[in-house]
């Protein structure tokens, strides 16, 4: 989580998650990594000593979202430039 965003868009989350970050997304994130953002601020509030608890996913296997690509949307251009920058 610290070097790449590990969670889909549309991560489903309890909402005492939610409220463990004060004020949710930050709204001044550059970028459009907002909820990258939150995650790990979520991160840094559920983490106890030694790293221990956090955030615990879950895989749910069950088709609950559908999600067009565009070449020339916002999320497309951050890869992008992701790979520019890490290479």
């Amino acid at each position: 989580l610290r070097y790449t965003n590990m969670f889909h868009c549309s991560a489903l989350m309890r909402r005492r998650l939610w409220e463990a970050v004060p004020g949710g997304y930050p709204t001044t994130t550059l970028f459009g990594y907002e909820d990258w953002a939150f995650w790990l601020a979520a991160q840094d509030r559920l983490s106890g000593p030694k790293g221990s608890g956090g955030i615990v996913p879950v895989y749910v296997r069950e088709n609950m979202f559908r999600y067009r690509l565009r070449s020339n949307s916002m999320l497309q251009s951050l890869l992008g430039s992701q790979v520019k920058f890490v290479t």
